[in-house]
Formats: C-alpha cells, structure tokens, sequence
C-alpha cells in the first residue's frame, strides 16, 4: 500500500498533469507539482525500509522533473 501511494499515484499523476503544464509552459503560464517528501527518506530508519525508500525515490523523482 505504501509504494501505490507513495510512488505509483505520484507517477500516475505527474504523467495526467505534465501534458497540460508544457502546453501551458509554450504559452508563458507557470504551473507547479509539489511532492511532500519526509526526513525518513534521508535517513534510514528502523522497521519504516518500505516508507523510507519511498520517500527518498520521491526525492529523487522530483529532482529529475525540476531539471
């Protein structure tokens, strides 16, 4: 349950939201998508692998669309 909603949601919505921000981008409109990460993706941390490792690919994903 936990990557479904940590990481497939978040792919499933970046790709429904990105077609329209570029369009919007052409026409010099600002859009944003925020991502809500957590310090468990900085740090290990005990018994919370699966949430952690989540967060950190967050972390990563939203890195790669601000490039």
């Amino acid at each position: 349950d936990i990557i479904n909603v940590n990481i497939v949601a978040v792919n499933e919505l970046t790709r429904a939201a990105l077609p329209s921000l570029l369009k919007n981008q052409q026409a010099n409109l600002r859009g944003l998508i925020i991502n809500v990460g957590s310090a468990s993706g900085l740090l290990p941390t005990p018994l919370l692998a699966c949430y952690g490792a989540s967060k950190a690919y967050l972390s990563s994903f939203s890195s790669s669309l601000r490039i």
